[in-house]
């Protein structure tokens, strides 16, 4: 069987079945938590200032809301960012920086 029937049936079958392909715009729609799922331009930057502290910069020509999420603790608050202006965060003990994400 060739690659184009494979696809074809592949789609044939989750269109049946009631699946729905969403393409990838589609998913970072904003979650009930105000936070959307698109990944952060590469043009805000962290930096690790310690075990409990990062600095946010945002480098991009347009301001940014984004928020610092924080592991085993409770999330930052949403913070919009300047073009060219950064942030320091910090929390207690057991968080650990994990990521940024728009709000």
């Amino acid at each position: 069987m060739n690659v184009k029937r494979k696809v074809a049936l592949s789609l044939a079958a989750l269109a049946v079945g009631g699946l729905t392909i969403v393409p990838a715009s589609a998913a970072s729609a904003r979650t009930d938590t105000g936070v959307t799922s698109a990944p952060v331009p590469t043009c805000v930057w962290t930096k690790s200032l310690g075990a409990r502290k990062v600095r946010v910069t945002n480098t991009c020509p347009r301001a940014v809301r984004v928020k610092v999420i924080v592991a085993r603790r409770g999330d930052k608050a949403c913070w919009s960012y300047r073009p060219g202006t950064s942030k320091e965060w910090s929390w207690g003990r057991p968080g650990r920086f994990d990521g940024l994400r728009y709000c």
